[in-house]
């Protein structure tokens, strides 16, 4: 019986298989789908774009994904799941938690010891390019704005726009789970050198 089912299965015909468990007629639908992660290393650059998907993600990448060295930086930290509202520039409650948590986990380095690079994201299908880009853009702003009021120079902060050009996720059937994490900003840290200079004389 067991071989019975498995050739048909193998070959591609589910029916035969589903019938003997008192299932008939079409291969039912799998609803129970989750969003899946487009960021295969982790990096904070998507796998359509990173043209170097399986590095090592401690190193500072370029916008392609690939090795990029910094003399003056020690170690780089990304930090994703800062969540805003679907089609507004204001943290969700979890977001703002979120970030809150970063800035206290930051504060051993010294502010004045960090550089930081902020993306702003957008996943909105009915938004025109130009919100979308302006939402990211502020999205960032909002970011930006707090991290400088926790002591960070604003003189170290770069903010990047991208609109909708970088989807963390692909998106659940159920409630947009996908779409909801992708309305996001990440951060990427750069832990200079000067940081660990200042550890060491403590």
């Amino acid at each position: 019986m067991l071989l019975a089912q498995l050739v048909p299965t193998v070959v591609g015909n589910h029916d035969v298989a589903y019938t003997s468990v008192g299932l008939k007629g079409e291969t039912p639908e799998n609803k129970d789908a989750l969003p899946v992660m487009l960021d295969k290393d982790k990096d904070l650059i998507v796998d359509e774009q990173d043209i170097c998907n399986n590095s090592l993600n401690y190193k500072m990448r370029s916008t392609y994904g690939c090795e990029l060295g910094y003399e003056d930086t020690a170690k780089i930290e990304r930090y994703s799941g800062f969540v805003f509202g679907t089609k507004n520039a204001e943290l969700t409650t979890q977001g703002n938690k979120r970030l809150k948590d970063l800035i206290t986990q930051l504060k051993p380095h010294g502010f004045e010891n960090l550089k930081f690079e902020v993306l702003g994201n957008v996943d909105d299908e009915k938004m025109d390019e130009a919100k979308m880009l302006l939402l990211s853009d502020q999205r960032a702003s909002v970011v930006k704005e707090k991290l400088i009021e926790a002591g960070a120079k604003e003189e170290n902060i770069n903010v990047h726009a991208q609109s909708n050009k970088a989807p963390m996720y692909t998106n659940g059937l159920f409630e947009n789970e996908g779409l909801e994490l992708n309305n996001r900003v990440d951060i990427v840290v750069r832990v200079l050198k000067s940081a660990n200079a200042d550890t060491a004389k403590k």
